[in-house]
């Protein structure tokens, strides 16, 4: 069976959702930066290619993280989002919580 394509930074920046995390195209880090092996990068910690054999990572390796922290952070506000409804918080006189997945 074929791979899935990776997806694009237009639909990376929607798997991090609400998350903010940003998430990393799957080649950042895999490569040694040759510019900075000559002096000459100056994008500092913002380059894709790594500075050092430690940064290298396989391909994907930093997305892969990026998306598991990603959705480890929606599970804990979901399970928030739950026990706050289901504990009753308390709400101003009139309004009602909103079911999960309503819009705000």
């Amino acid at each position: 069976a074929a791979a899935a394509a990776a997806p694009d930074a237009a639909e990376s920046s929607e798997l991090s959702g609400e998350d903010n995390i940003p998430i990393p195209p799957a080649h950042q880090k895999t490569k040694l930066c040759n510019q900075f092996l000559e002096g000459r990068c100056t994008r500092g910690d913002d380059c894709e290619m790594a500075h050092s054999q430690g940064e290298l990572r396989k391909v994907g390796e930093l997305r892969d993280e990026a998306m598991k922290r990603a959705e480890r952070r929606r599970r804990k506000i979901e399970k928030r989002r739950r026990s706050t409804v289901e504990d009753g918080a308390r709400l101003p006189q009139g309004q009602v919580p909103l079911a999960l997945g309503d819009p705000f």
